[in-house]
């Protein structure tokens, strides 16, 4: 595997990752969706699977345009398989709120868990093949009343 520039192939699946945080952060569905490879799936903690670029895009676009997010990454360790493929496993520490004038009041993370992604390399270059969510800690949905 010497030949195989790891290092390259590292910086190019962080930048996915990165950039996957920042267009879903930023409301930017379409550009979110381009980073998976066209047959590309993304699962989440309650089980629900979206597989292809368009079933994946559609559910980032169904975020609400008032509710804010922000993904903080941190311990993303990426391993190459091949000159092809990779995978990694990356932290993720979530804040969510509703849009407001001036900051949002913080009540902690609304999520801490970890992504376990799936890389692959194809004619468009670097995608992401495969996204799961898994959640370790999630903040307590509170109803309109204010109970949980």
């Amino acid at each position: 595997m010497s030949s195989i520039p790891v290092d390259e192939i590292e910086r190019a699946c962080q930048r996915l990752v990165n950039q996957y945080a920042l267009y879903a952060d930023s409301g930017r569905a379409e550009q979110a969706a381009q980073l998976f490879d066209i047959q590309g799936r993304l699962e989440m903690p309650n089980g629900k699977v979206y597989e292809g670029r368009e079933a994946i895009r559609a559910r980032i676009a169904e975020q609400p345009r008032s509710q804010v997010s922000c993904h903080c990454l941190s311990n993303m360790l990426v391993t190459v398989d091949d000159e092809d493929s990779a995978h990694a496993v990356t932290y993720l520490t979530m804040y969510r709120g509703e849009a407001a004038a001036g900051p949002i009041a913080l009540e902690g993370p609304f999520l801490v868990g970890y992504y376990e992604d799936r890389f692959t390399r194809g004619h468009e270059g670097w995608r992401i093949a495969s996204r799961k969510l898994t959640s370790t800690f999630r903040r307590a949905e509170q109803s309109p009343g204010g109970k949980t």
